[in-house]
């Protein structure tokens, strides 16, 4: 009697394990793309459904739309050249002032006369290269710096400067010879204020510089770039500052392609 009961159950159970065994090989999983769970009970149908979204982290800052910040290419003095062409003479930096005495550090500028003192017929001017990550399709502006003197008792405190351009790609004309096309862009400064330096008399120098000069952009071409400087006769021109300035530097500043 034991032998058959025990046979009973040994039979229940491999017809058991048959049955599981064919479940498992039928069961197909309810979205293959979007889970690997399978429902192993065929009771559950909830157990492979996604579940309900969190919330939302805190979303960051947005960064700034397409720009890469701006580039500069300053030019000082001993970077410049200036012909004077009555008698044809090229000059270093013509003015070299030791403005930290304790240092025994010189400062050296251009000396730009007011627009009536034919000597300034000349333009300081200097070579570059165009840098390669300049969007030609942003503004370009200039900045001119300079150093005024001491110097007590001069008529006027208004000036102006001119800024040429000249832009070049590889096997064009420079010059202003027919078929040369002389400059590329012709820009005036607005009128801007010069006070002389304290104490009078002292050997120290005020910095002044130039509102920001905006160039014509769309008329930069190739790598290689000219800039000249000048003073002109400001719109003021009764106000005219007498003395001199002197060129100390020059900024270009653009804004910069995203690489």
């Amino acid at each position: 009697m034991k032998k058959k009961v025990s046979l009973l159950f040994f039979s229940l159970f491999l017809l058991g394990q048959m049955t599981f065994a064919q479940r498992e090989e039928n069961i197909v999983p309810q979205d293959s793309k979007k889970s690997k769970c399978f429902d192993m009970s065929a009771i559950s149908e909830t157990c492979c459904r996604r579940g309900k979204r969190g919330p939302r982290g805190r979303r960051g800052r947005r960064g700034p739309d397409g720009s890469c910040g701006l580039g500069t290419i300053f030019l000082n003095a001993l970077q410049m050249s200036w012909i004077d062409q009555d008698p044809v003479r090229i000059y270093p930096p013509n003015n070299a002032y030791p403005l930290f005495p304790p240092l025994g550090t010189f400062i050296y500028t251009w000396t730009l006369f007011n627009s009536e003192v034919i000597a300034d017929i000349s333009p300081v001017g200097a070579v570059f290269k165009i840098p390669a990550d300049l969007d030609r399709t942003e503004p370009v502006s200039v900045v001119v710096h300079f150093l005024v003197d001491s110097s007590p008792d001069v008529a006027g405190n208004l000036a102006r400067v001119e800024v040429v351009m000249d832009y070049q790609s590889n096997n064009t004309l420079v010059g202003v010879v027919p078929p040369a096309s002389g400059f590329s862009d012709v820009q005036l400064s607005e009128d801007f204020i010069v006070t002389p330096a304290l104490a009078p008399a002292s050997n120290n120098r005020r910095q002044v510089q130039t509102a920001v000069i905006e160039l014509d952009s769309s008329a930069i071409d190739g790598e290689w770039a000219f800039i000249g400087i000048r003073r002109v006769a400001p719109i003021d021109a009764a106000n005219e500052f007498g003395g001199v300035l002197y060129l100390s530097m020059v900024a270009i500043e653009y804004s910069r392609l995203c690489s």
